[in-house]
């Protein structure tokens, strides 16, 4: 299917980075199925203790305690399970911003701008989540789209307010 997206709402959030909100669009070739989500997406400019580290990646400036004490409420159930896989070895703890960053269904994206995605950028790296998981219904369902009663179509609000969050959370990693 191919991808279609929509920019919903770009801006500057409280805690001073730059935050996107996306509306994704998947249509199949004969246009005949079309399903849509959004995602968030918060730039960290050079500078910035994560800047260039992958969203699953160790990173020395987010510390053990940062895990162990991250709320898991909102992460998917893959990430819940791997909180709670401990080891004696603080090298052997996974420090990644996935598992410290408390998000939607958890970080799903990383990585300097891509031509104009998520939004035409330069110097910036990004951190992205989206809503498009079990509990996520679509906004725009298809006919064959699998459709659950507990389902909820996240609003430009909630994302908005999610990557608030997020920014504030990225602005929180302690600087050397």
């Amino acid at each position: 299917m191919p991808k279609m997206r929509e920019v919903e709402q770009d801006w500057t959030t409280e805690a001073g980075l730059r935050a996107v909100v996306l509306v994704v669009l998947r249509e199949d070739p004969g246009g005949t199925e079309r399903r849509s989500y959004r995602c968030g997406y918060v730039a960290v400019p050079k500078g910035h203790p994560l800047f260039g580290v992958a969203y699953n990646e160790q990173a020395d400036c987010i510390t053990r305690e940062m895990v162990d004490s991250a709320p898991v409420g909102k992460k998917s159930s893959v990430l819940v399970f791997t909180c709670t896989c401990h080891s004696d070895g603080d090298d052997l703890i996974r420090r990644s911003p996935d598992l410290a960053l408390d998000v939607h269904g958890g970080l799903t994206y990383s990585s300097a701008t891509k031509g104009d995605y998520p939004a035409p950028a330069e110097d910036v790296w990004w951190f992205g989540f989206d809503c498009h998981h079990c509990d996520d219904a679509e906004i725009e369902p298809g006919p064959h789209s699998f459709s659950m009663e507990a389902q909820t179509v996240r609003s430009l609000e909630y994302v908005a307010d999610e990557c608030e969050s997020l920014a504030a959370q990225l602005q929180a990693i302690p600087r050397d």
